[in-house]
């Protein structure tokens, strides 16, 4: 008897090791036909259309230099659901980099579900449009059981849509799936170094205007009356 409820009590003790070892709380993906087949799936509202994948071309450029296509909508609604299920802290945040060309009433959001409940915990609609700009959500709650999906509506054919990536990170965890993986720009990196330099020979000039006044003011000081 006290066997049989040992064996039960450390094969529980196994699965709960194994539930905890399974949790994934990032996920990365660079939208391409690949990663969009493996780590997306149809929404469960059959009303709205899957997403697809176009490429880009000499008409419409990357923003991210290595990105080949994008995710696009393919009809007036689309929504994608994120594949694995994730656990979400208050330290997690959602990255995407969206194109909206917005006409009229268009609109792109990344929605978080509690899978267990089906219940909406965050949304996150992207406010910026006419050129690529990342949306990010921050997470405030604690979703152990987390379903994310991207969700387009009212994209008529005058509209635009392209969604370069979908990172869902955690800054509390340093391991390289929860870090950011993109760098800064190389333009961006020259002016941070132009305005650091900048600003160091600005307070190397105003130290020595300051060394100078104060030296001359001395030497009038101890000038004979």
């Amino acid at each position: 008897m006290i066997s049989r409820i040992y064996s039960v009590y450390l094969v529980a003790i196994l699965v709960l090791c194994d539930s905890i070892a399974a949790q994934q709380f990032c996920h990365q993906i660079q939208f391409n036909r690949n990663t969009f087949s493996k780590d997306m799936k149809p929404c469960g509202d059959k009303s709205k259309s899957p997403f697809v994948i176009k490429d880009f071309n000499e008409n419409f450029k990357p923003h991210i230099s290595d990105s080949k296509q994008y995710l696009s909508n393919n009809f007036v609604n689309s929504c994608a659901e994120l594949a694995p299920r994730l656990s979400l802290t208050a330290n997690s945040s959602i990255h995407a980099n969206i194109y909206l060309k917005k006409v009229k009433d268009e609109f792109v959001e990344i929605v978080v579900y509690d899978a267990s409940r089906n219940q909406v915990m965050e949304r996150f609609r992207q406010n910026i449009y006419g050129n690529f700009n990342e949306l990010v959500g921050r997470v405030r709650v604690d979703v152990p059981n987390a379903k994310i999906e991207i969700i387009a509506g009212s994209i008529t054919a005058q509209s635009m849509l392209a969604i370069e990536y979908l990172y869902v990170l955690n800054s509390a965890i340093n391991t390289k799936e929860c870090r950011p993986p993109y760098k800064p720009e190389p333009f961006l990196v020259w002016w941070v170094i132009i305005a650091v330099s900048l600003g160091i020979l600005c307070f190397i000039l105003l130290s020595v205007g300051i060394y100078c006044i104060i030296d001359r003011r001395q030497k009038m000081a101890n000038q004979p009356k």
